[in-house]
């Protein structure tokens, strides 16, 4: 079949759909969080490496929560909000059945 390219190694692959779920806090908005940052930023996910790019984040259960994760993100990783990183945050949800 055809190769993949992947976007965090042994992880995620380029070009492939990826939904994270899981139980109510089971961190998966923190998981999902990192692993885009990770890519937005190109740098080490769990010391895996990871091809940068831009990374349209959909915010399935709501904006607000995931904003104060973002926040939480850039601090404890000391990334500055000057610092430009290719990330789009939806904040709407959208059909996945169609």
């Amino acid at each position: 079949g055809p190769e993949f390219e992947p976007l965090i190694d042994d992880f995620l692959s380029v070009g492939d759909k990826s939904v994270v779920g899981g139980a109510s806090r089971s961190v998966k908005s923190f998981l999902a969080i990192h692993a885009s940052m990770a890519v937005a930023r190109g740098a080490l996910f769990f010391g895996r490496k990871v091809l940068p790019g831009l990374v349209i984040y959909q915010a399935g259960e709501g904006a607000r929560g995931i904003k104060k994760r973002l926040r939480a993100y850039r601090q404890y990783f000391a990334v500055p909000k000057t610092d430009p990183v290719p990330f789009e945050l939806l904040q709407s949800q959208i059909d996945m059945t169609g």
